[in-house]
């Protein structure tokens, strides 16, 4: 008898979590994107450069009449050579602007530099309906030299045509302040 009411034990104590979201999951993504940190000011403010490298990805490569598309080929954040992003702090708000994609990820950020920023954006057209989940999660560094150190996760999710996507990528992604922002504000 203590046989199994010990596995039982066993199994519910070592079993999924409830609250074991999946990190990319939209809901968990969405309260992320709306959290408070405790920084103050503007300090991290301004236009950085990124550089990025892709860590893993498992998304295929889509044909149709029109051609094909390498998922993992589209480094959203280092589409161009010299890839931008405005960062905007408000206190424990951070947001990030990406004028390639029109990616805005938003989300908080501490005192200590440490921040999470989300993004759930979804397309629908003719024979496409995608969703793609985005999180960056990382570390400010403060001026004299201001730059930042994240990972970055996107999920891409939907119906494209005939085929059906559900894949992740991961990046390391590198922000080097250029522009812009009060390096006297307070953190």
């Amino acid at each position: 008898m203590r046989g199994p009411i010990a596995c039982a034990m066993l199994a519910f104590a070592c079993g999924p979590r409830p609250d074991a979201r999946d990190p990319l999951d939209p809901d968990v993504l969405e309260d992320l994107g709306q959290e408070q940190g405790n920084a103050v000011g503007d300090t991290w403010s301004g236009v950085y450069r990124l550089e990025s490298e892709r860590i893993d990805c498992n998304c295929p490569t889509i044909s149709d009449a029109h051609g094909s598309v390498a998922i993992c080929e589209l480094e959203t954040l280092n589409q161009p050579e010299d890839a931008r992003i405005e960062v905007i702090q408000a206190d424990g708000q951070l947001l990030w602007l990406t004028p390639v994609e029109e990616i805005r990820l938003t989300g908080s950020v501490d005192a200590n530099g440490s921040f999470v920023v989300t993004a759930v954006q979804t397309e629908a057209a003719a024979a496409v309906t995608l969703q793609s989940l985005s999180r960056a999660e990382g570390q400010l560094e403060r001026p004299p030299a201001p730059r930042f150190h994240a990972d970055y996760w996107q999920r891409v999710s939907g119906e494209l045509g005939d085929e059906t996507i559900d894949c992740r990528s991961h990046f390391d992604v590198v922000g080097t302040r250029i522009d812009g922002g009060d390096s006297s504000s307070s953190s």
